[in-house]
């Protein structure tokens, strides 16, 4: 399967013949329509077992039945989140779907119905734009930002944030530019500048023991000194 951005999909059907799906006419408004909403496609995922596609839009998230090669069997309509920027979509291990956005990461638990769940920098991200999400051999999501790479563990919601000064490419990542090897034990991510390879198990988070001291005190632009007067008073540092 290939996305484009603004030719659809293309792929082979089961018949092993070629297939264009593009978006009908009128499928952007009526999301009821059996089409793509958009043909501006960002991101894929196939599911665990093999039966839906899902896809990255420019105006939200979308899923194909392979059987059927229906757009709204999965969700009841052709998209979810209408009107949403996205970059990348993964569904992981548990059947979860996770749902890169600028607006933080939408996670749908798809086995117990469309119950959605969003993920932002109140809830620890280190940045709201989601560029590339997968999974490493823990369960724990690893997610590419505009500013940055952040861990999600599902099970207690806890995030660990890295940064440039973590060893990190740079703190901008690309769409989409993400891989794993041996069942997510190497996880590589792609961005403006190069490429960061790491093992998930042994990125930890550094601990801060810098001292902190006074090396200066300044009013208006000028240092103030034990001793100094201020009106009438004398100042006692």
């Amino acid at each position: 399967w290939m996305a484009s951005m603004g030719q659809g999909l293309f792929g082979y059907a089961q018949d092993g013949t070629v297939r264009n799906y593009t978006m009908k006419k009128g499928a952007d408004n009526n999301l009821k329509i059996n089409s793509l909403p958009n043909n501006f496609l960002s991101k894929l995922s196939v599911s665990h077992d093999g039966k839906t596609l899902f896809i990255a839009t420019s105006v939200g998230l979308s899923a194909l039945n392979l059987a059927t090669e229906s757009w709204t069997a999965t969700f009841g309509k052709n998209c979810l989140n209408n009107g949403t920027f996205s970059h990348s979509v993964y569904e992981d291990r548990k059947g979860r779907v996770w749902f890169g956005t600028d607006d933080g990461v939408y996670c749908y638990d798809l086995k117990h119905g469309i119950k959605e769940k969003r993920y932002t920098i109140k809830e620890g991200l280190c940045d709201n734009s989601i560029c590339s999400i997968t999974e490493d051999n823990k369960g724990r999501i690893w997610m590419g930002t505009a500013h940055g790479i952040c861990c999600l563990n599902p099970k207690t919601g806890k995030t660990e944030n890295y940064y440039a000064e973590s060893g990190i490419q740079s703190n901008e990542f690309s769409d989409g530019t993400v891989a794993t090897k041996n069942g997510g034990a190497f996880i590589i991510m792609g961005g403006t500048g190069g490429i960061t390879w790491f093992e998930p198990a042994k990125v930890a988070q550094q601990k801060w023991d810098a001292k902190v001291s006074v090396s200066d005190f300044v009013v208006g632009s000028r240092s103030v000194f034990a001793g100094m007067e201020s009106g009438i008073y004398e100042i006692n540092l």
